[in-house]
This record gives C-alpha cells, structure tokens and sequence, in this order.
C-alpha cells in the first residue's frame, strides 16, 4: 500500500481534518465491510448485496446487479437477458 504525504504535520493535520467521531468511525467501518482493493486486478470493488462496482485502473468500470442503470459520455457495451435504450 502506498503511503499519501501531505507535508503536513500531524498537528496542523489535525486541525484540518479533527479526529472522528465515534459515528464517523462506525461508518468507515461499515464501508470497510463492502469495499476492498483487488491488487490483482488493480480495481476498488464495492459489494452490496446482489450489485457490485468494480474501477479499474486501466479506466474500466464494471457494474453489475439485478438492474443496471447506465449514462455515458463515450461508447457503453452492455450484456443482459434485457436491454432497454431511452
């Protein structure tokens, strides 16, 4: 994993970003549970129940789910039982 250096200290980190709230934390726990980095693939994966995103480093994007809504503004490929266009 690579590290971010911001040049900021910890201290003047700190005032821009205040530590979280017990809340915040929860919540990034609960994004923990559902996205995860695949090395292998170098994509981020976020799984929700029956849908799942995954973001390619290469630029590709890959959605999956019991229905798929998409918007582009170059070329979309679709493969489905069913495909409605506008």
């Amino acid at each position: 994993m690579r590290k971010f250096d911001t040049g900021m200290s910890p201290e003047t980190a700190a005032e821009v970003a205040p530590p979280l709230t017990a809340a915040e934390v929860a919540q990034l726990r609960q994004l923990l549970a559902v996205a995860r980095y695949d090395a292998r693939q170098q994509a981020f994966v976020i799984d929700a129940g029956r849908a799942r995103l995954t973001l390619r480093a290469d630029g590709t994007i890959r959605c999956e789910g019991a229905e798929v809504v998409v918007t582009a503004d170059r070329t979309i490929t679709l493969d489905g039982a069913a495909i409605e266009l506008n």
